[in-house]
């Protein structure tokens, strides 16, 4: 059915697959002059995309034309500029066959994102040490999304709600920041910290979450990305940056500088803001848990792979289900009957500390954005990870 587009009593209407929207006239101005700014932004990276897909075929193309053609060639097939797995294919002798071959067009072809979907979908991926494998995987864990200072309404007063997300209230946070497009992921948590947590084999995977962390872990991985990466610590114990080796029970010790430019733990507040993403669903990015969370409905046996599901729309990936994520907030269940609009941080010194999403496997119904959880700072859990955020 084509799009009914009209105006009635000064209001636009349009009609187009069954949705239907109605605008004032004002509305409808701002609207308009919105797209004029929006369609030349779509139109140019649709265009870098385009050329993107071009050039890796053309890579494709050269490759096939090799004597001997890779062996591993055989196994996928390109589809829009990306590799799709056939069914035949083993996920090791492919790696394998890879990783074993000097060939600088696959190297191309990696650093340009032609093996991205088979990094995700081979739930067996483990985490690379060196080489333009390992350099792609923290690529494709390092990406954040920008969300502006804003007011948005905080916790849930409906039936389904428990009465630590109530009251229902309005937060307003002064300050932009950035929030991690998915939680850490095992290959940026190897290359930063040079070791992984103790996990099973199924949890083992560069792209899947890094769990078994407990909240000091987070802070210090924290400390160390920002060194790596030439920002300043936001965590410290009196005149030094929280390390491993100064590693503290208490807590008292920890300054936390929100000023620093440095990554940190989101606060409460900044976590179910993002989540949220401004939009009325009980879930992140969806009223259908299934569509955008990984939860015991999904039926999974292992931890699943960032970045499946939906995204937000907000861009953000895995905020309801996969693993919780810690956030800084110490937990108080009637802290929101008391927290002050602007900013809300709950830094009191006690042991529990909130965690926030929900996991795969609880029940979908825990995936909600306004569930708060807790867990003692000291807490490693199978299905506990956590999500960095930073100043601009």
């Amino acid at each position: 059915m084509d799009p009914v587009l009209q105006i009635h009593n000064q209001r636009l209407i349009l009609v187009h697959q069954g949705q239907r929207v109605v605008l004032s006239l004002s509305e409808a101005q701002t609207l308009l002059t919105d797209l004029s700014q929006l369609i030349p932004m779509f139109e140019h990276q649709v265009r870098l995309e385009h050329a993107s897909f071009q050039q890796m075929i053309q890579l494709d193309i050269q490759l096939c034309e090799l004597d001997p053609v890779p062996e591993w060639r055989s196994m996928v097939e390109m589809e829009y500029g990306r590799y799709k797995h056939k069914e035949s294919m083993q996920w090791l002798p492919f790696w394998s066959l890879l990783s074993d071959q000097d060939c600088s067009i696959a190297y191309q072809l990696i650093e340009c994102g032609a093996f991205d979907d088979l990094f995700r979908l081979d739930p067996a991926m483990g985490v690379q040490e060196q080489g333009v494998v390992a350099n792609r995987l923290r690529a494709l864990s390092e990406p954040m999304e920008w969300i502006g200072a804003c007011t948005f309404e905080m916790g849930d007063d409906s039936l389904d709600a428990w009465d630590f997300e109530q009251p229902v209230h309005t937060v307003e946070l002064t300050e932009g920041f950035w929030v991690g497009r998915i939680p850490v992921t095992q290959q940026l948590y190897w290359s930063v910290m040079g070791v992984l947590p103790e996990l099973d084999i199924v949890s083992h995977g560069a792209l899947k979450p890094v769990v078994q962390v407990s909240w000091m872990d987070a802070l210090i991985f924290c400390n160390r990305l920002s060194e790596m990466t030439g920002r300043n610590c936001v965590y410290w114990i009196g005149e030094s940056p929280l390390t491993e080796s100064s590693r503290t029970q208490n807590l008292s010790l920890i300054e936390c500088k929100f000023e620093a430019n440095g990554y940190r733990l989101p606060t409460e507040a900044e976590w179910e803001c993002a989540a949220k993403a401004f939009q009325p669903f009980p879930f992140s990015g969806s009223e259908d848990a299934s569509a955008v969370a990984w939860s015991a409905q999904d039926g999974v046996a292992q931890l699943p792979t960032v970045g499946l599901k939906l995204p937000n729309a907000l861009g953000l990936y895995d905020m309801s289900g996969l693993v919780w994520e810690w956030c800084h907030d110490a937990y108080d269940s009637a802290f929101y009957e008391r927290a002050p609009q602007q900013n809300p941080i709950h830094s009191s010194v006690q042991s529990e500390r909130v965690c926030r999403g929900g996991s795969y496997t609880g029940d979908a119904m825990n995936a909600r954005v306004t569930l708060r959880g807790r867990a003692k700072y000291w807490e490693t859990w199978s299905t506990l990870g956590f999500r960095i955020v930073c100043k601009d």
